[in-house]
């Protein structure tokens, strides 16, 4: 888009910060402590909201990169991407051999960069890579579709492939889960996202803000009802029930969250300048905070803090903090360094 839209700056914002909640949930075991509780309640309804953080940057790729066309242009905007991953990744890999985390050789080192495996969370690098190879196929196939019924009823086909059969593995009936669907294309679920963020672009739906807010509402408390009720029913946290991102209440929160914050009018111009600023940092904000994430855990281990609450806040803020400053940083080298290797080679 030609103009920064503060609605997608909020988007992406908010995605990141999904995705440091997420990691954090998961590190300090809140949800293993004291199932169907008040507290736990509360950490159910984080757990579920955060699910959105992967679903929105993947929509936020449709909706952006719906026009794209295939070229060398196009394919030098990969350049950023491609920089940061290999610095930070360098950098996991020398401060897991440093602090002792994991020992690297050099050819080690290397082998688990370019396969993604020596950084913690480049899974998600890895997949983006390949869908931004395929992003200018990808629109010929969305705009040989011309109208809005054919976009949709792509939209509902893949969902039916990718979004579905995880989401029936979530039931059980007689300790069997209903996997009863085909489920060899759930992999490829980035591309129900994808296709859905395409879809938003061309095709804004026309809703208040009121229906908009109270379809975040509902996405979000309807996973958490489901996991509630069978948490009771196995007197343990149901860790299965609509787990993971392919899941359609995981599609429904992330669509909800996207819908509201869009074209969201931010006039408050401080929201504006970090929304902004989180969100051109955010891509190296989430590769830093496997790092952080790290780094936080063992200054929490140090000062003795044990208390599950604490540790996830302190955890989420202090991670927060230290990915921004740290991606701020780095920006200050790769942008100029992205701006002269695509000058030199004239895309």
């Amino acid at each position: 888009m030609k103009e920064r839209s503060p609605g997608l700056d909020l988007v992406r914002t908010l995605a990141v910060l999904c995705v440091l909640v997420t990691h954090a949930i998961a590190y300090t075991g809140v949800m293993d402590a004291s199932p169907a509780s008040p507290v736990w309640c509360v950490y159910l309804v984080l757990r579920f909201a955060a699910m959105a953080g992967v679903p929105l940057f993947l929509l936020l790729s449709g909706y952006l990169c719906c026009d794209k066309k295939f070229g060398r242009t196009y394919y030098g905007g990969g350049i950023s991407v491609v920089l940061s991953y290999l610095l930070i990744a360098a950098a996991v890999v020398i401060l897991c051999t440093v602090s002792g985390l994991q020992k690297y050789t050099v050819w080690g080192g290397i082998s688990g960069i370019l396969n993604f495996t020596a950084h913690g969370y480049a899974w998600y690098v890895e997949m983006y890579l390949g869908l931004f190879l395929l992003i200018p196929f990808l629109n010929l196939i969305f705009e040989g579709l011309q109208t809005g019924r054919n976009r949709l009823i792509l939209i509902i086909t893949l969902a039916i492939l990718t979004l579905l059969p995880p989401t029936l593995e979530s039931f059980r009936v007689g300790g069997v889960s209903l996997d009863i669907t085909a489920d060899y294309w759930r992999a490829v679920y980035p591309l129900t996202y994808y296709f859905i963020g395409a879809y938003l672009r061309k095709h804004p739906p026309k809703l208040s803000r009121l229906v908009r807010i109270g379809l975040a509402v509902l996405a979000t408390v309807l996973p958490c009802l489901l996991c509630y009720i069978y948490t009771v029913r196995d007197g343990a946290y149901a860790w299965y029930m609509m787990n993971g991102f392919a899941s359609v209440t995981a599609a429904m929160t992330g669509v909800a969250y996207f819908l509201l914050l869009y074209d969201w009018p931010v006039r408050t111009g401080f929201l504006r300048g970090v929304a902004k600023e989180i969100s051109v940092c955010s891509f190296e904000m989430y590769l830093f905070s496997f790092i952080t994430d790290q780094g936080m855990l063992r200054v929490l281990d140090h000062l003795g803090i044990a208390r599950h609450s604490a540790r996830l806040v302190l955890l989420v803020i202090g991670s927060f903090a230290a990915s921004y400053a740290a991606s701020r940083v780095l920006r200050l080298m790769t942008v100029p360094l992205v701006k002269w290797i695509r000058g030199k080679c004239r895309i």
